[in-house]
């Protein structure tokens, strides 16, 4: 996936392939570390490289959100079936409603 042209991010497309286990439900993004979403998120929101050599599931998870959140990438299939059982929570009648 290209980076936005512009950008001068060339590492994009070799970083941003999936190293870890898609999050693709509630109950896994539930097993991940806030801070390291958190952390993983506002440099992917920058477009900073990912440190593939320190990085966790977790700051992966939020570091290709920030990414998508940012438009430097799209969402891919296990974002978006994520992203779905999010805002079934949501819907009133759902059990955690």
């Amino acid at each position: 996936m290209p980076a936005k042209k512009g950008l001068g991010i060339f590492w994009m497309e070799k970083t941003t392939k999936q190293i870890f286990k898609p999050v693709e439900t509630v109950d896994d993004f539930h097993t991940l570390d806030d801070g390291e979403i958190l952390c993983g998120y506002l440099d992917g929101l920058r477009g900073t490289e990912c440190p593939l050599a320190d990085a966790t599931r977790s700051y992966w998870h939020g570091w290709r959100n920030g990414l998508v959140d940012a438009g430097l990438i799209k969402a891919d299939a296990a974002h978006l079936r994520l992203d779905e059982a999010f805002q079934v929570l949501r819907e009133p009648g759902s059990e955690d409603w």
